[in-house]
């Protein structure tokens, strides 16, 4: 993968939606077996509800099969208000994260991506089924109702965000300085996306 193929996903991330977007080595990204712990103790209320969560998800182990294949990935963020991020806005900040990593993948797919595979935050249950009792993934006949847009949570493969921060150089929580001296206490939501080697058959984005 060249530098102008990492700089169009880049340039691709920002353009829907994301505040930033850097590209990382997968040896950058830490996984240890006690962030993906914290989903069943202490139990998440989504735990167990959707085939994207714990323990229906390949896990630590599994992600770090995948980042054995993916040699760098796309790591981006969604910078938000902390109050709206804690706001009855929640799920729509998170459904917007949920968006904007299976763009990205579909975009690295369409361009040569073979094996690109993206992973967000929160639960898609909560996020695109919260009106429907069960997830159809896990009912017969399993079908997701949502598989273009539907991914699963860092959180549940242990993937260390805050390492991820702090190699992308980025805040996880600031303020933001407005002209008339007021601030915004800030936060983030943020997503990943593996990256395969590149079929150089197929065009750049």
């Amino acid at each position: 993968m060249t530098g102008k193929d990492q700089q169009h996903l880049v340039t691709y991330a920002r353009r829907i939606g994301a505040s930033d977007a850097v590209i990382v080595t997968t040896r950058d990204i830490v996984v240890e077996d006690r962030f993906a712990a914290f989903c069943r103790q202490p139990r998440c209320e989504q735990y167990g509800r959707s085939i994207r969560c714990p323990p229906h998800t390949a896990g630590p182990a599994g992600f770090q099969k995948w980042a054995a294949e993916h040699p760098r990935a796309l790591f981006f963020k969604i910078d938000v208000p902390s109050a709206t991020l804690f706001s009855n806005e929640r799920r729509q900040i998170f459904q917007l994260l949920q968006e904007t990593a299976a763009a990205i993948e579909h975009k690295a797919l369409q361009t040569g991506f073979r094996k690109a595979l993206s992973f967000a935050g929160g639960s898609c249950k909560a996020i695109f089924c919260q009106a429907h009792p069960d997830c159809a993934a896990l009912t017969a006949p399993a079908q997701c109702r949502h598989p273009q847009v539907a991914r699963p949570s860092m959180s549940g493969f242990g993937i260390d965000v805050a390492k991820l921060f702090a190699t992308a150089g980025w805040a996880m929580q600031w303020e933001a300085r407005h002209g008339d001296g007021t601030t915004t206490p800030m936060a983030n939501v943020s997503g990943l996306v593996l990256l395969g080697e590149r079929d150089d058959r197929l065009p750049t984005i």
